[in-house]
């Protein structure tokens, strides 16, 4: 009886070390995984990721340019200017022998006058006309080339609304190429009517103006001045710089 008893005494005390050593072998087991995790979380968390990109730029090597070469400038070909025909800027010829011409229009005298000696340098004419003793003259006309009559030795030009029976001062002056206008003669006329006689001294006789220049009488052609103005008349013209 007291051998079973010891008996199972021995077998409690087998079973409660058998007990404790699982325990303890359990243990080591558990601390031995939670340190493997450990290991393997940080390790993941260290490793450098094989994209990472460097922080540092790569180094190019120098850029070399090519040397420069000095090049002659091309020729620069000069315009070839036309040479124009020179223009006179001189006043032009005045025209001289200026008579009062009947016409065979309403209103209307020729002034009639000397062809000018070089028609192609002549770019028009005009006419003036007013009562005797007016100044300066009225502008009466203007006409181009064309429009005068140059047919032979003697041009005309129109005067035209002249009034009648009153004595008239008239005169035609001439344009250059420059536009330059030349001075005048001052003639004498009367308009009585369409074809009727032109260019008497007395409204009331028949008599011509005489046409000689360089004479204070009524009707003659007085001297030009140096050159005309539009709407010339009694002008005075100023010395040239440096004369006495």
């Amino acid at each position: 009886m007291r051998s079973l008893r010891l008996t199972a005494a021995f077998l409690a005390l087998a079973l409660v070390a058998v007990s404790c050593g699982d325990d303890e072998a359990a243990e080591p087991a558990d601390e031995q995984q939670v340190t493997t995790t450990t290991l393997s979380v940080a390790a993941v968390v260290d490793e450098p990721s094989e994209t990472t990109t460097p922080t540092t730029s790569p180094t190019l090597p120098p850029t070399t340019l090519p040397e420069a070469t000095e090049t002659a400038p091309e020729p620069v070909e000069e315009p070839v200017t036309e040479e124009l025909p020179a223009i006179d800027v001189a006043a032009p010829v005045a025209p001289s022998n200026i008579r009062c011409v009947a016409s065979a229009n309403e209103g209307e005298v020729l002034v009639e006058f000397n062809a000018l000696p070089d028609p192609s340098a002549v770019s028009k004419i005009r006419v003036y006309a007013g009562p005797s003793g007016q100044r300066p003259l009225p502008l009466n006309g203007e006409f181009n080339m064309g429009q005068v009559n140059t047919a032979g030795s003697r041009w005309s030009v129109p005067a035209r609304g002249v009034p009648a029976g009153i004595t008239l001062d008239l005169a035609a002056t001439s344009f250059n190429l420059a536009d330059r206008e030349s001075g005048w003669y001052i003639a004498q006329g009367v308009y009585r009517g369409p074809g009727q006689p032109c260019g008497t001294d007395d409204p009331g006789t028949d008599e011509p103006a005489t046409d000689e220049p360089g004479t204070d009488e009524p009707g003659t052609d007085d001297l030009p001045p140096p050159t005309g103005t539009a709407g010339f008349g009694a002008i005075e013209i100023e010395p040239a710089p440096g004369s006495p």
